[in-house]
């Protein structure tokens, strides 16, 4: 990852299924001329993507940008009859030619996170496009979850994925 105090991130999102199928929840920053109609719809699709289970990963090339982003099951954000647990989808927007593993580990420990501390409602996860965005500028920086909870990230160098996750969890 190479960061140098500019957001590298074109943008962060949260891809939700609804019962009236997948449905960009929302995106920041909200640019309708940065991303076009058609744009967010094929980035809706990809990011939910028909029998998508919880931890799956997707990394695409749309219009020269990269969509990374993964899937976290959690409980049903609709009132509906016979409401059962739904996914949504987690991402950012990176230039195309960016290594998209550094990006998997990070999305891969706030959705841990996410999990351990139970806060897997719409609301926080909704919250966190906009917080990701503007938190992403160095190999060192620090997201908060919501009020008092925040996950410090380090990826300066190579580690073990359950390395990285009793580190962020330590931090909690």
């Amino acid at each position: 990852m190479n960061l140098k105090g500019e957001n590298i991130l074109k943008a962060a999102f949260l891809v939700g299924l609804t019962t009236e199928g997948p449905k960009l929840l929302t995106i920041y920053p909200d640019n309708p001329k940065m991303f076009s109609a058609g744009f967010r719809n094929e980035l809706t699709l990809k990011c939910m993507p028909i029998g998508a289970k919880d931890g799956d990963f997707h990394s695409f090339i749309v219009d020269h940008v990269q969509i990374i982003s993964i899937i976290i099951q959690i409980p049903s954000f609709e009132e509906c009859y016979d409401c059962r647990d739904t996914y949504v989808s987690l991402g950012v927007i990176v230039h195309e030619s960016l290594n998209p593993q550094p990006y998997r580990k990070i999305l891969e420990d706030i959705a841990t996170a996410c999990k351990a501390k139970n806060l897997l409602d719409i609301k926080t996860l909704k919250s966190l496009p906009k917080k990701l965005y503007h938190s992403f500028r160095t190999p060192k920086f620090t997201l908060e979850i919501k009020k008092g909870i925040n996950i410090e990230f380090t990826y300066e160098g190579e580690v073990t994925e359950g390395q990285r996750i009793r580190e962020a969890l330590k931090r909690l």
